[in-house]
């Protein structure tokens, strides 16, 4: 298949996500990985107090991995478009 018939939104889906909070760790900020719901307000309140103290904070959210439809169709009866 070509590369220019590729949509910039497909992936492999052997790609591995990196870990984003070691990755902020290691540039000396705060980061934390999430992965249950219910901790999301508690996460949120622990990167808040870091930015407080001056410290940038990324927080990692764990999400379903869900296909959207990749068509035309989709595209713009999900995001109507101005005429």
């Amino acid at each position: 298949m070509d590369w220019k018939t590729l949509s910039w939104r497909q992936a492999s889906p052997r790609a591995v996500q990196p870990d984003f909070a070691r990755l902020a760790e290691a540039c000396g900020a705060y980061g934390e990985r999430v992965d249950d719901p219910a901790a999301v307000p508690d996460a949120l309140k622990r990167a808040l107090a870091e930015n407080a103290a001056g410290r940038p904070a990324v927080l990692d959210f764990a999400v379903a991995r869900t296909r959207l439809a990749q068509t035309r169709e989709h595209y713009f009866t999900t995001y109507p478009q101005d005429d």
